[in-house]
């Protein structure tokens, strides 16, 4: 079995992480409720020079005991804000639409992103970046430093940070099942234009004082790249630009060539708890005509995922690579929803 090859090229060490838990205000949720989300910051340790720590958000309702977390995982470019978008959040939050009385989610920086540490981008590798995740996970497994203790977890990815959630539950095997979203195997067909969107963060007015030329982020003006642009709301890729982030070239370069390999050796083949792919049907990094059809996905994906407890699929229409900020967002919503709860059966 490829396991043993494939945890000796990554390389990773078996760490300890703390939390650190600080208040902030809820947001409003469904119903009246109230959704109370608190900022969190774990300290983490993978081998990089000075004191590391991931940042997230947890959102859970207070008074309730939930049965599965949510590890939220944004991709490349992105932070948490992915998922709990903060312009009409009744149609673009993952995090408002998802979160109830059975689910919490905790929506993270992966590093060298975000609000989270960013040590040298070439130490912001594969190992280093699972590594992270899965101290993160432990962490809720343990339901220490006030985290709910969850019976159940379930990382959730898109794109970049889908790539991180797979090694992570292929090496680890420490997840209930995985959400994948705006990821496929293969070379991406539109891959080169997401290439050319991207140059040095360090040049862009937004970064002002980041030295560290491995660090990347989108030229300005080219966050559509992650759109279809014939059903996105321009004001929504208006207002992704003011928040976009950066992610490491190390990362993003050498880290993500391993999932190209054959079925048989990329992490996805050691995953055996259920997983639930999504894709926009006009993602134009992923699709080939840059459309995807949901039986085609399905055919495409099945040998890599050969180990898993079941392989799902649902493939959003009219949605671009961004699937979360599309208008026919809250229909996957519901639909990750169900799948997260389909999974107390298994």
């Amino acid at each position: 079995m490829a396991k043993r090859p494939l945890i000796r090229r990554v390389g990773l060490a078996w760490l300890m992480a703390t939390l650190v838990v600080v208040s902030q205000a809820g947001v409003s949720a469904a119903a009246g409720a109230t959704l109370t989300c608190r900022q969190v910051s774990i300290p983490v340790d993978v081998g990089v020079p000075g004191p590391t720590q991931i940042s997230g958000t947890l959102c859970q309702y207070e008074a309730s005991r939930p049965s599965v977390m949510q590890v939220l995982l944004p991709g490349g470019t992105y932070a948490r804000y992915y998922w709990n978008f903060p312009y009409r959040p009744e149609v673009y939050s993952y995090v408002a639409r998802v979160t109830s009385s059975r689910r919490a989610t905790l929506a993270i920086d992966r590093l060298g992103t975000g609000q989270s540490s960013r040590p040298p981008s070439a130490m912001v590798t594969v190992a280093t970046s699972i590594s992270a995740v899965h101290q993160v996970i432990q962490a809720v497994r343990q339901g220490a430093y006030g985290l709910p203790a969850v019976p159940r977890v379930v990382t959730v990815g898109h794109s970049a940070g889908s790539a991180v959630a797979l090694w992570e539950a292929g090496i680890y095997q420490d997840v209930d099942g995985v959400l994948v979203t705006g990821f496929l195997h293969g070379p991406p067909p539109g891959g080169a234009a997401v290439i050319q969107a991207l140059y040095p963060a360090a040049l862009d007015p937004r970064f002002l004082g980041l030295t560290d030329p491995g660090y990347l982020t989108t030229w300005p003006g080219q966050r559509s790249v992650f759109y279809s642009t014939a059903s996105a709301d321009p004001a929504v890729i208006a207002v992704d630009e003011t928040l976009k982030s950066t992610d490491s070239a190390t990362l993003l370069g050498t880290g993500l060539a391993e999932i190209v390999a054959a079925p048989n050796d990329t992490p996805a083949w050691l995953i055996t708890v259920p997983v639930l792919l999504a894709i926009g049907e006009l993602d134009a990094a992923f699709c080939p005509q840059a459309r995807c059809a949901a039986a085609d996905v399905l055919a495409h994906e099945v040998p890599f995922y050969a180990n898993a407890g079941r392989l799902d699929v649902t493939v959003i229409p009219q949605a671009g690579h961004d699937l979360n900020l599309h208008p026919g967002a809250p229909a996957f919503f519901d639909r990750a929803a169900d799948w997260v709860d389909s999974l107390r059966t298994r």
